[in-house]
């Protein structure tokens, strides 16, 4: 890994914290002994996005826990639909150590998942809250099935060209609320 041992230790704790004071994050257990990460996450019964995907309430706990993220300084870096779960009981965040820089075959890597990654981040190789946006609202386009993951056809001069619609600025994404971005989502494509 290429954050040092004080920084690893640093947001193993605040991982560890976050688990215990939101309902929106699993138990999750995180240790570190300077070579390893040992990662312990309660298991979650898992069902289909779908199930509750068109209902804008459904979303709101999230949203609510993604603001306790950015309230904390905490980045996830890699919200997407295998990362935010979908159990009986909502939404759930999952997957943290996506968001730390590690290193691959002795070559700094940057983990995480396009598109879901702002382009500011993915050109300075860094993570910011630009990207937990940006991935936040390909989520909800996601489990909606208002998009598929190959109709998004990229960045281009800061808008994301989406199946035929109005180009979307991530510098409106990344300047919004969640709860701003969640409700953008809803009217721009609900509809459909």
């Amino acid at each position: 890994m290429l954050d040092t041992v004080a920084c690893v230790r640093q947001r193993i704790q605040l991982i560890n914290q976050l688990s215990t004071i939101l309902t929106r994050v699993p138990k999750t257990d995180i240790s570190f002994d300077a070579t390893e990460i040992q990662y312990r996450q309660a298991r979650l019964r898992k069902i289909p996005h779908t199930s509750v995907a068109k209902d804008l309430d459904s979303f709101i706990p999230l949203v609510e826990a993604l603001d306790v993220f950015k309230k904390f300084g905490f980045i996830h870096g890699d919200l997407n639909k295998k990362n935010i779960i979908n159990t009986p009981s909502g939404f759930y965040i999952v997957d943290f150590e996506p968001s730390l820089k590690q290193k691959r075959n002795g070559r700094n890597s940057l983990i995480a998942t396009l598109p879901y990654i702002a382009s500011d981040d993915l050109e300075l190789r860094q993570l910011t809250y630009k990207t937990d946006k940006l991935g936040f609202y390909f989520f909800i386009l996601r489990v909606n099935r208002w998009i598929s993951s190959n109709i998004i056809s990229g960045l281009v001069n800061g808008e994301f060209e989406i199946e035929n619609q109005l180009p979307i600025a991530e510098s409106e994404l990344v300047n919004s609320s969640y709860l701003e971005i969640l409700n953008l989502a809803f009217a721009q494509y609900s509809r459909h």
